[in-house]
């Protein structure tokens, strides 16, 4: 019987980057690897008596007919799927409960471990960070801080919903307003480091609670943000003694989350957010590094099969 592995994801392969997403390498080495691959979004998944099912395409065959197939029937779940995080991809993670076959990552985990507000677990080796909905809570905390705040989304991702703070500027109160739709839907707010316009931030890739990969990102110019997805650019790649003991230190709650393949970003060396939903940078790290980490995670993908 031939092997077979799922992908939950959006985009679809078709739209994905192949030469930058990670997920593209990812489906790749299970297809060199002899696996069966099929890709679905997570809204075609449905459930009822007999149990979970999915209508899915076959990755890399000339017939795009999509099926409707128990989702029992793959080895692995791959949750893939972009966020936001929105009702949606919390249905999704509802859903995937019923899988018997493993997910990475862990359903449960996923929607227990918000991207943002993550990161509070561990306060220690975090930025100053305040989490609200107050404009007036807001600029005592940006008064606090120096003056100037990085403020997010608590659902975004690649850098999108974020801006910079700048107590007394006459912008501050509209971008505040907006995004928390005038006071009801908190954001997070953290410290400025001005230090990240020329230096970047850092991009670690971790497996099963270990460094396997680290990337500098630097903003474009006139930006503060280092995402590739808002305009930033790849620097170096390797992984520091100083990272991979800050990596020992929230290894065990990944694990206790069932958080396998998990993206970290650091500025000045603290946590800014623990990216658990689909982690890139992988190609990049690649690139730079002469590595090839999706063999790492599939290695590790298939020990778990293995027991």
């Amino acid at each position: 019987m031939v092997k077979q592995q799922l992908f939950i994801m959006d985009p679809p392969p078709e739209e994905v980057d192949p030469d930058h997403d990670t997920t593209y390498v990812l489906i790749e080495e299970a297809c060199a690897r002899g696996y069966e691959v099929w890709t679905a979004p997570a809204s075609s998944l449905s459930l009822d008596q007999s149990g979970l099912s999915v209508n899915a395409e076959k990755y890399g065959s000339d017939d795009k007919t999509k099926r409707q197939v128990d989702v029992d029937r793959f080895e692995l779940v791959w949750m893939r799927e972009d966020p936001p995080f929105d009702r949606n991809y919390l249905f999704a993670t509802y859903l995937l409960e019923y899988a018997a076959p493993p997910v990475i990552n862990n359903p449960t985990g996923l929607r227990d471990s918000n991207e943002k507000l993550f990161i509070l677990e561990f306060p220690e080796l975090i930025p100053p960070t305040w989490v609200g909905a107050e404009l007036a809570e807001a600029k005592q905390f940006v008064e606090t801080v120096g003056g100037k705040a990085v403020v997010k989304s608590l659902s975004g991702y690649g850098g999108e919903e974020v801006h910079l703070l700048t107590l007394g500027d006459e912008h501050f109160q509209t971008i505040f307003a907006e995004l928390t739709d005038d006071g009801c839907r908190p954001v997070m707010l953290q410290k400025f480091y001005p230090e990240v316009r020329g230096e970047g931030d850092r991009r670690l890739i971790l497996l099963d609670g270990r460094p396997i990969g680290g990337l500098t990102r630097y903003p474009a110019a006139g930006d503060f943000r280092a995402n590739l997805h808002s305009g930033g650019s790849a620097g170096e790649a390797y992984v520091s003694p100083a990272e991979e003991k800050l990596c020992r230190q929230i290894a065990p709650e990944l694990k206790n989350r069932g958080l396998y393949l998990v993206g970290l970003d650091l500025v000045g060396g603290l946590i800014t957010e623990i990216n658990v939903t689909s982690p890139t940078c992988v190609q990049e790290i690649n690139r730079l590094a002469g590595k090839k980490l999706e063999a790492d995670i599939l290695d590790f993908a298939e020990a778990i099969l293995e027991g």
